[in-house]
């Protein structure tokens, strides 16, 4: 659907509770870039409810309506973790949306849910596989879809020996819930990416989207985009991705100008295996050659012999002869 559709769209029933949910360690450890993001909600979704929530408040939410999940929580190994289990309790308690901290809105969101009743609202994401985006999330309460995630996640701790990054995806994030979502029978809406996040895997100084802006969105809530093993990873990957043709004219050049000076530095070395070649080809041939004619001369013998016997007579013949 295009922006100007969702702005001229005026069926406005709602599928969802017009609730925001999002999280951060504490109100007051929340960075300053982010202030203006709770007045913006007011000024532009004045009809949306925003809840806040620290991570003291998802774990209290967690063990008093989760008991069995609480053991769980304690025992991931990251805060990302945990913070993704209470996205999924929170949209499965009282539905809504779940938007991180550092999504500044800029217009009414009404029009992205304008015309469906879908049970579950996910965007995914173009850039990186087609993958959900665990940042924006909607749901209606209630959604059998959060349990099976929540189920699903229990005991999984992820390949120990993988980055925290890796660890995050597969165990809570946005892999589990790209994985969980294929076998899913519910209704989901896809909501439109590039409206909602411009950002890409190489570009995190993004530009304005038509409904949010993301702000600083490689170290939201200190996440793992900082570490250095992913910074390491993308800023390889990014390099790599924007100059793939230079990078590889490069690496034929020089393989090219590598096998040259081999030739002119070592030429006789580099002869040796062919003077190898050669003589085992004339070894085998001269073998082949005595092979050749050992047996020749055992047929020329063993033709001779089967002529003689044909032109001997033999002892009854000469027996005959004896008493005529």
């Amino acid at each position: 659907m295009l922006k100007d559709e969702y702005t001229n769209n005026t069926n406005n029933t709602f599928p969802i509770p017009k609730i925001i949910h999002t999280s951060f360690k504490t109100y007051e450890s929340i960075p300053k870039e982010y202030n203006e993001v709770f007045k913006s909600w007011k000024t532009t979704n004045p009809d949306w409810e925003v809840k806040f929530y620290s991570y003291n408040d998802n774990d209290i939410m967690i063990k008093k309506n989760f008991p069995w999940l609480y053991d769980t929580y304690n025992n991931f190994y990251f805060d990302e973790q945990r913070l993704d289990m209470a996205k999924a309790c929170y949209l499965y308690l009282y539905g809504g949306l779940y938007v991180d901290v550092n999504y500044l809105p800029l217009a009414n969101i009404d029009p992205l849910f304008y015309n469906s009743n879908d049970e579950l609202y996910f965007a995914y994401n173009n850039n990186a596989q087609n993958s959900i985006v665990t940042s924006f999330m909607g749901s209606k309460p209630k959604s059998s879809f959060w349990l099976t995630y929540l189920k699903n996640i229990i005991g999984d701790k992820g390949f120990i020996l993988n980055t925290k990054y890796g660890i995050i995806n597969s165990t809570t994030g946005s892999q589990k819930f790209t994985d969980l979502l294929e076998s899913y029978n519910g209704t989901v809406g896809k909501l439109p990416y590039n409206d909602i996040n411009s950002c890409t895997e190489c570009n995190e100084n993004c530009n304005q989207s038509f409904y949010f802006h993301v702000i600083n969105n490689g170290n939201i809530n200190g996440r793992f985009f900082s570490d250095i093993d992913v910074v390491l990873f993308k800023f390889i990957y990014c390099f790599l991705k924007k100059n793939w043709f230079l990078i590889t004219f490069t690496i034929f050049i020089a393989i090219i100008v590598f096998f040259i000076y081999l030739w002119l530095t070592y030429k006789t070395v580099l002869m040796i295996p062919t003077f190898l070649f050669f003589i085992y080809k004339k070894i085998t041939k001269n073998a082949n050659d005595i092979v050749g004619n050992v047996k020749k001369e055992i047929g020329d013998n063993v033709s001779n012999l089967s002529h003689f016997i044909k032109k001997s007579p033999s002892k009854q013949s000469k027996k005959k002869e004896k008493k005529e």
